[in-house]
């Protein structure tokens, strides 16, 4: 393979279910390597090819690997940090350097924050993680090159965010799992996201869903990319109050699918 992408549309299996208030009706679209719905909002579908979609989709992005250097566990007595890159202060966690981390726990008020350099590529691998923040979103990366978050095999996965955020955030995030970078979610888990103030998943940049059974349940929209959102693989359904699937770039003609 001469570069970093796979080209085998029959390794992809996607399957995409969305229940929005705007339609009253749930709409679903399941694909086995044929194609591939990326963005479906108000209970729409809309499909592109496969080849499309897995010109975005590195073979790193399908294939992820589950090991970490660093690892973050939420404990009843507090948050325990293991390895370099990672810091916290009470039950916010901040991650600064490049690298993998492992992340475990439940906790009913906590955050995780990604502040790297802007070359700098992040994994958070979910090892059975519950993590709730009452005041913005469970999971923040604010300055990262790209953050992947991978659910690990045989694990199940919650974050939420609360109904009353803080007033400095409200406006320029809302949403349970926000990055201002590119995001990546892959792997064999289950991923549940409760988007209690606005929205479920939300990127300010490109949005790539490469695996995992991921339920979004959202007052407002479910998953939202910026410059685009793809979807290859993966098992995913959607409850959302307005827009389930989509990408909101309508200024450049190439971006916004």
């Amino acid at each position: 393979m001469r570069s970093g992408y796979k080209a085998l549309a029959a390794l992809c299996s996607l399957a995409i279910s969305v229940n929005t208030g705007c339609s009253g009706s749930g709409t679903s679209s399941a694909v086995s390597g044929e194609s591939a719905a990326t963005a479906l909002p108000t209970g729409e579908t809309s499909d592109m090819s496969v080849a499309a979609v897995f010109h975005q989709a590195s073979e790193k992005d399908l294939s992820p690997s589950a090991e970490c250097a660093s690892a973050v566990a939420f404990t009843s007595t507090g948050v325990q940090c293991m390895g370099s890159g990672v810091s916290a202060d009470g039950n916010v966690v901040t991650i600064s350097a490049a690298g993998s981390y492992s992340i475990s726990g439940t906790c009913a008020d906590g955050q995780i924050i990604i502040d790297c350099g802007k070359d700098d590529d992040v994994y958070l691998v979910l090892n059975g993680v519950d993590l709730t923040c009452k005041t913005g979103p469970a999971i923040l990366c604010e300055s990262a090159d790209k953050l992947t978050v991978t659910l690990n095999t045989n694990t199940q996965n919650s974050i939420s965010d609360g109904t009353d955020y803080s007033t400095d955030e409200a406006e320029s995030t809302g949403a349970a799992l926000f990055s201002r970078e590119t995001l990546v979610i892959n792997g064999d888990g289950s991923l549940s996201v409760n988007g209690a103030y606005r929205d479920g998943i939300r990127s300010k940049d490109g949005l790539r869903l490469c695996g995992g059974n991921i339920t979004v349940t959202a007052v407002e929209d479910g998953i939202i990319g910026k410059d685009y959102l793809l979807a290859a693989a993966g098992t995913i359904t959607v409850n959302s109050g307005l827009d389930g699937l989509k990408s909101t770039n309508s200024s450049d003609s190439g971006k916004g699918y």
